[in-house]
């Protein structure tokens, strides 16, 4: 399942008034923010745009919860839709999320995965979320102090919404009622089961993701860079892997402080090796979601011949070229996989253990 993350202001303009050198196509359930009167300036657009790299992302982020359900030891329905609500952002962006968007302070749907259970049932973007089941979705009230701050509001009402989905779905298919416009409809969700990680887009200049053994994080500046969904699915994939290795929890069992996986930690060579682990499994994940992996180490090349490998040699990381090294192996060993008709399961103890 998705939400959107709370929005600065200063991360917003960056994006209106920026450019990508991988310009990313906006997924056809993502409405112009130009087919809407008043909806033309640098901060409608940004905001667009981001509505696109959340939708992209959730589609990916789909296909490989999906398609490595059978690897997870945490399962969960997945919804096949990014949800948000206005009062997550920062009181200054609200209106432009309003007039942006079409919706009020109620959750709403600010995208749908292409042939995910959303999609199938009927919903798109903008609808906005009333009950689950017949029970309401609950609406948040905007805070009047300091509407004119870049402070980080309430994700309350989204976690509501997403958890009463989550509820309702475990039980079977739920009836979803939406606001469409002016018209109010009925739609029946159906589950369908995946890895029980959720992803989310961070707003970010940042070439970075983690995974804290629930969650994947991917900053939009790193999905900016994927110049393909391929490229995607590897980033994701690797961190998809993480959760599925059950990296956090080995870690803490060894005793070591970290938060983030790639981000703290106390032994060089311990966590060296869950990075490894994590590019062999996570190369299997993305291969089994059908994405092409022929690319995985010119992906680590490129990286860093644009950037110079500026953080993943550190004592916590192998070098971008030692992982592409790797993830060449790994290739070979998924090919020779596919031409014996082998079951595409990583030659790892723990996976779906």
């Amino acid at each position: 399942m998705q939400g959107r993350a709370v929005l600065p202001l200063a991360l917003v303009a960056a994006l209106a008034f920026g450019s990508s050198a991988n310009p990313q196509p906006a997924p056809p359930s993502i409405p112009s923010a130009s087919s809407r009167p008043g909806a033309d300036s640098p901060l409608d657009l940004a905001l667009t745009r981001l509505a696109a790299q959340d939708a992209r992302v959730a589609t990916v982020a789909y296909r490989l919860a999906v398609a490595n359900v059978g690897l997870c030891r945490d399962t969960a329905p997945q919804l096949g839709m990014v949800v948000h609500s206005v009062l997550q952002y920062s009181p200054r962006l609200r209106a432009a999320v309003r007039r942006t968007f079409d919706i009020d302070d109620r959750p709403a749907v600010l995208g749908v995965v292409p042939g995910g259970p959303a999609a199938q049932a009927g919903l798109r973007a903008n609808d906005i979320l009333i009950a689950v089941n017949g029970q309401a979705v609950a609406a948040g009230s905007a805070d009047q102090a300091g509407l004119n701050t870049d402070a980080p509001q309430s994700y309350r009402e989204v976690q509501q919404a997403l958890s009463m989905l989550q509820i309702a779905l475990r039980q079977g298919p739920a009836r979803v009622k939406v606001q469409r416009g002016a018209s109010e409809l009925d739609v029946i969700l159906s589950p369908v089961s995946g890895c029980g990680y959720d992803t989310q887009l961070m707003p970010s200049d940042a070439l970075n993701a983690a995974a804290d053994g629930q969650h994947i994080f991917i900053d939009t500046a790193f999905v900016s860079y994927a110049a393909s969904d391929n490229d995607l699915a590897l980033i994701l994939g690797h961190e998809l892997a993480h959760d599925v290795m059950h990296h956090r929890e080995r870690l803490d069992r060894q005793g070591f402080a970290r938060e983030l996986i790639g981000n703290l930690g106390s032994s060089r060579e311990s966590l060296i090796s869950v990075e490894y682990e994590a590019d062999y499994v996570g190369l299997y994940l993305t291969a089994r979601a059908g994405y092409d992996i022929s690319g995985a180490g010119s992906f680590w090349r490129k990286l860093a011949r644009d950037h110079g490998d500026p953080w993943y040699d550190h004592w916590d990381h192998p070098s971008a070229i030692a992982r592409a090294r790797a993830l060449d192996a790994t290739g070979q060993e998924i090919a020779a996989k596919i031409r014996a008709g082998a079951p595409l399961v990583p030659n790892v103890r723990s996976a779906g253990g």
